[in-house]
């Protein structure tokens, strides 16, 4: 099935990627685009929403670490982290990083936490635990998905 969408006034390609949680690049490949900015009125084919928690975003001239983890609402430092990069790393335009889609939680596990717990605590559901995390050894620092559903 393929999506159409009509641009609005003041709306940019990364604007419309996180309103379908599609990537950005999907975006601009499915339509040939060669700029982020949009003229209103455009129809744009919008590509299937893939399953995967994150989205790839273009960093544009100014974005830090921090002006993106804010944007998407996000700790700077767990982006860093899913990018492999050092919390002050610069990052430069038309550098293509992950970002987590909006209703997407992150979590860095600590010692002594375990499933139990994790669930118990509403950190994430035990579907979301086979779902988005393969390999979960529970060991200090490691990253647990899940999607709050609400």
């Amino acid at each position: 099935m393929i999506n159409r969408y009509t641009v609005g006034e003041n709306e940019n390609v990364d604007d419309i990627a996180r309103k379908f949680g599609v990537s950005t690049i999907d975006i601009v490949k499915a339509n040939n685009l060669n700029s982020y900015y949009l003229k209103p009125g455009t129809v744009l084919i919008i590509p299937e929403q893939s399953d995967s928690v994150f989205l790839d975003y273009v960093v544009k001239k100014g974005d830090s670490l921090y002006s993106v983890a804010e944007n998407f609402n996000t700790d700077p430092v767990i982006l860093s982290e899913i990018n492999g990069l050092k919390l002050y790393d610069y990052i430069y335009p038309n550098q293509v990083i992950i970002v987590p889609k909006e209703n997407t939680k992150l979590y860095i596990t600590k010692e002594g936490d375990t499933i139990n717990s994790l669930i118990d605590s509403g950190t994430l559901s035990l579907e979301d635990l086979q779902r988005y995390n393969k390999n979960l050894y529970l060991i200090p620092e490691q990253l647990i998905i899940s999607v709050d559903r609400k």
